[in-house]
């Protein structure tokens, strides 16, 4: 998770630096607790001992692994368990990959006891059991499985299925990072900066988040940016803050945007080009940054001339012919409010549906909603559900609720109000805090025209997505 900052900033003659407290570098920043199933690093042991296998690549048909598999090879066990969970070759069947990775747990094998904890800790084909997940992995990472480690870690910093314990948490997290587990090696570095489990120190820290950084994770990058301005026990550094935070903002990290625009507004390591702000806060705008953003947008924005507007979009749009889907969306909205170029809808809907086809998933709500609304183009209620569907099964909540409502409305797809309130209780359980509350009054309003036996098939349908997606995105 993300955590705020709460270090304020000095208010000058703009009000940028009213949102500039948002780096996570002083509050827990923890990774995702849930990685792909099988995923194994490179150093990890496997098994406790040798176990006499076949190997997997030279089998040639599913057939073929589950003689394997049924002969007691463990390796050939847990690749039948993955078949099943993904559905690759057989009928996906959860109950199916449990027992399969149970049978490979049960000999040793390291990454099957991981897979299975990760299958506990979801829910996925029994019920959620964080004790039995936190049980597993404690098998697996005490082989040397480094996800598994990195997982123990943030079970004993949130106190999930094991009490409360950062000591433990940080000894599973440097376990893990020093496997060279990106996450583990972000989370340690944050434990150094809070003093959770260790005493604070900001060398450590600065260390960690750099080994995390150049392992490519953007939000270490943009703390280890943070953490070179300074009062963070580690020698003031406005360049080395720059480089980091470009970093960040460079993989289309929305904090990092945000603070690289800043700093080009102010001047704070960088000569001050407002134009540059311009362009960093508009790309903010187009990520889940940009509601807290948006003041520092409007704020630049009002110092701007027409012609350095215009400029500056013109900027934008060098990044978007180059193919950069955030720049390409940032641009159609331009188009879109006729910011530093003429409104234009069909110019809009031509940018905004070019990040949409690279699976840009803000891109693919807008290009919905512009297709219901018939916006520069054809209203097409069935065009505007496919474009919400590709944006909600990319986790995008505002595209999860857009495809809800076509449910309970019947517009482009048959009226099913278990299918709406599937898509609006995905949508509240991904929800920005701002939207949190209006997304969940929509669920209420659908909740209450349904059975009790069809609102908790729409909670059964929510769940078994939410784990498919967890999969997918790991």
């Amino acid at each position: 998770m993300e955590c705020p900052m709460t270090r304020a900033a000095s208010q000058s003659r703009i009000l940028l630096f009213a949102i500039f407290t948002i780096v996570a570098v002083d509050a827990l920043a923890l990774p995702q607790t849930v990685t792909t199933l099988g995923k194994r690093p490179a150093t990890a042991t496997g098994a406790a001992k040798p176990i006499p296998q076949t190997p997997v690549a030279d089998v040639k048909s599913v057939g073929e692994l589950r003689a394997l598999a049924e002969q007691g090879d463990a390796k050939a066990q847990h690749s039948l368990g993955l078949k099943y969970d993904a559905g690759e070759g057989v009928t996906q069947d959860d109950t199916q990959a449990m027992t399969w990775f149970r049978k490979a747990a049960d000999q040793g094998f390291a990454v099957a006891q991981y897979d299975l904890g990760l299958m506990y800790l979801n829910g996925q084909g029994m019920p959620e059991d964080v004790a039995q997940a936190v049980a597993w992995f404690r098998k697996a990472a005490d082989q040397g499985h480094a996800n598994a480690q990195n997982n123990l870690g943030a079970l004993y910093s949130s106190g999930q299925g094991v009490s409360k314990d950062d000591a433990q948490a940080v000894a599973w997290f440097r376990k893990a990072a020093e496997q060279g587990s990106r996450d583990a090696e972000c989370s340690l570095a944050v434990m150094y900066v809070t003093g959770q489990g260790v005493p604070k120190d900001g060398m450590q820290a600065a260390a960690w988040f750099r080994r995390a950084a150049e392992h490519g994770l953007a939000r270490a990058q943009l703390n280890l940016g943070l953490m070179y301005k300074g009062d963070q026990g580690i020698p003031r550094d406005v360049l080395q803050s720059v480089a980091w935070t470009r970093k960040a903002a460079e993989q289309g990290y929305g904090e990092a945007q945000n603070n690289l625009g800043v700093m080009y507004a102010t001047g704070d390591g960088v000569q001050k080009d407002d134009i540059k702000a311009y362009v960093w806060l508009s790309l903010t705008e187009a990520s889940t940054y940009g509601e807290q953003a948006a003041n520092n947008l409007a704020a630049i924005a009002s110092q701007l001339t027409p012609a350095q507007l215009t400029n500056a979009v013109s900027g934008i749009r060098v990044r978007a012919e180059q193919g950069d889907a955030q720049a390409q969306f940032t641009l159609g909205l331009k188009y879109n409010r006729g910011k530093g170029v003429p409104k234009d809808d069909v110019q809009a809907a031509v940018w905004i549906r070019r990040a949409a086809e690279q699976d840009f998933a803000m891109a693919e709500q807008t290009l919905g909603e512009i297709y219901r609304t018939g916006q520069g183009v054809q209203a097409d209620d069935l065009q505007a559900v496919a474009w919400f569907r590709r944006g909600a099964e990319h986790g995008y909540a505002d595209a999860q609720i857009s495809l809800g409502s076509m449910y309970v409305t019947g517009r482009g797809v048959p009226q099913d109000n278990v299918q709406a309130l599937k898509w609006d209780i995905i949508a509240v359980s991904r929800a920005s805090d701002r939207s949190r509350a209006g997304f969940d009054e929509v669920r209420s309003a659908v909740e209450k025209r349904m059975t009790i036996a069809q609102a908790a098939d729409a909670r059964k349908q929510a769940k078994q997505w939410a784990v498919g997606f967890a999969k997918r995105s790991k």
